[in-house]
């Protein structure tokens, strides 16, 4: 959840449009902002947490230094979980493919975990201690938003999330 923050932070401070943002978060489809009130539903982090000009300025440089990086680690572990996805679901499950697109997927999300990780702690490092107080709190009210009813919100079996047939079992 921090990284989504971090994210909407960034893209905010570099100039990007809402639909740019929902379509790196989301498909990739670019979709108008719903009607209503936004703001209740995202924090406004530039004035949540009284970032000075001169923070703003280093998260500006923070953003241009990371963001091709990061972005190119996202597409890259998108794609890779894509080809693994093909290689697990294909009419002839080949498992040399499948284990060679495993560790594709495990060296792209350890890509990404890298760069959001420094992209984080410079980020980390500009902040002050209450503002950084002030990011924890708001980023515990939006994950509790997401997941009002606690602990780790529940992901679908791949067969689900692909609108798959569950396969039947023969009784014994």
């Amino acid at each position: 959840m921090i990284s989504k923050l971090l994210v909407i932070l960034f893209l905010v401070l570099s100039g990007f449009s809402v639909n740019e943002i929902r379509a790196q978060e989301g498909d990739g489809e670019m979709r108008p902002r719903p009607a209503g009130n936004a703001n209740a539903r995202r924090p406004n982090l530039l004035q949540e947490l009284g970032l000075s000009a001169d923070q703003v300025k280093q998260l500006r440089r923070i953003n241009s230094q990371f963001q091709p990086q990061f972005r190119l680690a996202q597409r890259n572990l998108g794609d890779a979980n894509r080809l693994l996805d093909e290689a697990v679901y294909s009419d002839e499950a080949d498992d040399e493919l499948i284990k060679t697109r495993m560790a594709a997927v495990q060296s792209a999300h350890s890509e990404m975990l890298k760069a959001r990780t420094m992209m984080e702690t410079s980020i980390r490092r500009v902040l002050t201690r209450p503002q950084l107080l002030r990011f924890r709190e708001l980023r515990q009210r939006v994950q509790d938003r997401q997941n009002p009813g606690g602990g780790q919100p529940q992901r679908l079996p791949m067969r689900q999330q692909r609108n798959l047939p569950k396969p039947k079992i023969q009784p014994k």
